[in-house]
């Protein structure tokens, strides 16, 4: 249970309990420690189900951004937790983060920065984002600039966010303009 972006398998998998497996018997520190190996998920319990079943229940952790790294695209969640990477020839579907000088990464990690304002900023962005209708068609964030943070759109449109506070209502408003200003061709 829990799962929502990724095959259920996955977590199965990971969690080394196989058929047949007695579910008395079962370490449930060394099903948290494999599960907890894959950043992208946090253990929360088993549910046994007598006499042979079990549910693994856990939390997904929701891929929000991206940034640039050394030939690859590290991948973030909402709170600054380093999920994975993947090869730049690949291609992202998330947005990528600019302006951050990220001085290194450890997977399951928050990533390092010159800059923890700007890093504290990105978290409360991204989890506002996360919650907003606009999140799929954010292309960048540039955070170059704490008092004047950009955005661009997938179709191009450029959103000036201002400075790094009230995320939520900003990106609300931008979900209510962005229609009229495409039906008036902006």
């Amino acid at each position: 249970q829990g799962v929502q972006w990724t095959d259920p398998a996955v977590v199965t998998e990971l969690s080394g309990i196989r058929q047949g497996d007695s579910i008395l018997l079962l370490n449930t520190a060394a099903v948290k420690r494999q599960i907890e190996s894959d950043p992208h998920f946090i253990y929360r319990k088993l549910q046994y189900r007598f006499p042979t079943g079990i549910t693994i229940v856990v939390e997904e952790r929701q891929e929000a951004a991206c940034f640039a790294f050394a030939n690859t695209f590290v991948t973030v969640d909402a709170e600054g937790l380093i999920l994975g990477h993947r090869e730049q020839s690949e291609g992202r579907s998330l947005p990528l983060v600019e302006g951050l000088e990220v001085t290194e990464f450890v997977l399951g990690a928050e990533i390092r920065t010159t800059d923890t304002y700007k890093q504290d900023i990105l978290r409360r962005l991204l989890a506002a984002l996360c919650d907003s209708e606009v999140h799929a068609q954010v292309d960048t964030i540039d955070l170059a600039n704490v008092n004047q943070l950009w955005m661009r759109l997938a179709d191009g449109t450029r959103v000036c966010l201002g400075q790094g506070v009230q995320f939520a209502e900003k990106l609300q408003w931008l979900a209510q303009i962005l229609p009229k200003i495409h039906e008036e061709g902006y």
